[in-house]
């Protein structure tokens, strides 16, 4: 979990007035004290989680190989590079394959288990969701929202238009006169005879 600040130009103004009107020659010892109490009042502290992005049979070996990997990268050094590359792809097809075998043991004796990993895997999480917090207002209008959608049965149309007057079907194409329009036969070229 990870905590930083997030200032506001509002905040950032205020803080300058909060040290505008202090007499820091007096409170030298206690500088950064206040500083950091002064922030705790006027800017807002947010925590926010970090989860791993790795997959499930990333090890602290592999880790080691990838940075290794990066390093050699980053200094250019090709024969080390290829090094780390090939060992790098020997252990991750050991380690997936330990995996699978780990997930194929669990198969055979907790199915709990099984499914367990594999929302982990999928990320795929039995919540339903988080319930909104808050007063019949609010549940009003989100409901006139979204009931503007709904139409009743009883729809009556305010405009009817005429019926087509059998005078103009013969200006009509038909089904395979379209037909032919949009698809010409095409022609074979024949040889000549001699």
């Amino acid at each position: 979990m990870h905590s930083f600040r997030k200032w506001s130009p509002e905040a950032e103004q205020t803080l300058r007035d909060c040290f505008g009107d202090t007499l820091h020659y007096t409170v030298v010892d206690c500088t950064a004290d206040y500083i950091n109490f002064s922030m705790d009042i006027v800017v807002p502290v947010r925590t926010v989680c970090c989860y791993p992005n790795n997959k499930p049979w990333i090890t602290s070996d592999i880790k080691d190989l990838l940075n290794q990997k990066k390093r050699a990268f980053r200094d250019g050094d090709q024969q080390e590079l290829k090094r780390v590359q090939r060992e790098l792809k020997v252990q991750l097809r050991e380690v997936k394959e330990q995996y699978k075998r780990k997930l194929e043991q669990m198969l055979q004796h907790n199915i709990k288990q099984v499914w367990n990993v594999m929302k982990k895997i999928t990320r795929c999480s039995s919540k339903r969701g988080d319930t909104i917090e808050g007063d019949v207002e609010i549940v009003n209008q989100l409901k006139n929202i979204f009931n503007r959608f709904d139409y009743s049965n009883s729809f009556t149309p305010q405009y009817i238009a005429p019926p087509l007057l059998l005078s103009i079907y013969p200006l009509l194409p038909t089904l395979a006169q379209w037909r032919i329009s949009l698809h010409p036969q095409s022609q074979q070229p024949r040889c000549a005879e001699s």
